[in-house]
């Protein structure tokens, strides 16, 4: 019992800590705080029950403890701020984009709902494929997405799958294990096979560690000029599938895209060296283009974050 309650409160410390250094967050600490406590507490008053929450701009969610990853767009506003900014800044309307780990649709609402862009949303687990088509309902944006449950990779195939359904769900990946009886088979394609687009897309893939191959298997797409930059998730996972984030950055670097860092707040974007290790490094082609989509965007209210217009 002590061990749990410990436990608990280091979680509780670590959240707390982490959301009041939050860009979004740290000019509002009373309010951060205020936030937290309440969210733990509808939480814990109804533990089962699915909490539909508003988001950015008129876009929503569907929060629940099977998706615990989801309580950071809560606490911080946007699980990951550069990130999410930089596709809110620099996607259009008028563009595609393509959703490689889709999961349970987070970036696509807000490419689909939020800027009004198209999307394709890849996602193999059949579990968390319904998940994705549920808050795709939510936000009333079945027109503007083609959702694939299959998963991407170097060939077309079969591949073993995890099967993590409760509160791991979102760590489902590729299996490097040939005697786990849990694992499910899925259909595996290519981005070069399925991806056929006159408009200018942006790409973002989050596979668990299995983004080499994504990559391999979309070559055609990597080259393309209509392909505006990619976030992509550069972690030591990548090594249990044969590979090193230098691989990563050397494939991406030869089709002419370069990493870069960007803050939402000021709008600035600096070429960096190195990848983003333990979290998503965001690549991009033509920097003067980049630039001014950035500049020309509009502002975004992001309701979880006390209505900030970033």
């Amino acid at each position: 019992m002590y061990q749990l309650l410990t436990k608990k409160i280091k979680s509780f410390l670590f959240v707390l800590k982490s959301s009041l250094e939050h860009p979004l967050n740290k000019d509002e600490k009373v309010k951060t705080i205020f936030k937290i406590i309440s969210f733990f507490l509808k939480k814990k008053i109804n533990p089962q029950r699915e909490i539909i929450v508003s988001w950015v701009d008129n876009s929503k969610f569907i929060y629940s403890k099977k998706d615990p990853q989801l309580k950071w767009n809560i606490y911080h506003g946007l699980t990951d701020f550069e990130e999410m900014m930089f596709l809110l800044h620099v996607l259009r309307s008028n563009n595609t984009f393509i959703d490689v780990g889709a999961n349970i649709g987070i970036y696509t609402i807000l490419a689909s709902k939020v800027v009004g862009s198209k999307s394709i949303a890849f996602e193999p687990h059949p579990f968390t494929f319904k998940k994705l088509i549920k808050n795709i309902n939510l936000n009333s944006i079945e027109g503007s997405v083609k959702t694939i449950c299959k998963g991407i990779g170097s060939e077309i195939g079969k591949k073993k799958f995890s099967n993590f359904v409760d509160d791991k769900g979102p760590l489902n990946k590729i299996s490097t294990s040939l005697k786990n009886e849990n694992d499910i088979n899925i259909d595996i394609t290519t981005l070069d096979t399925e991806i056929n687009i006159n408009s200018e897309y942006l790409l973002k893939i989050d596979v668990e560690g299995y983004e080499y191959d994504v990559l391999r298997g979309g070559k055609k797409i990597l080259q393309s000029e209509k392909l505006i930059g990619i976030i992509i998730e550069t972690n030591s996972m990548v090594e249990k599938y044969g590979y090193k984030n230098i691989e990563i950055a050397n494939l991406i670097n030869s089709f002419g895209l370069f990493p870069i860092e960007y803050d939402p707040i000021k709008k600035e974007i600096k070429e960096i060296e190195r990848l983003k290790f333990n979290k998503n490094t965001i690549f991009i082609r033509n920097l003067k283009k980049i630039k001014s989509l950035i500049k020309d965007s509009k502002k975004f209210e992001i309701q979880t974050a006390f209505n900030k217009f970033l």
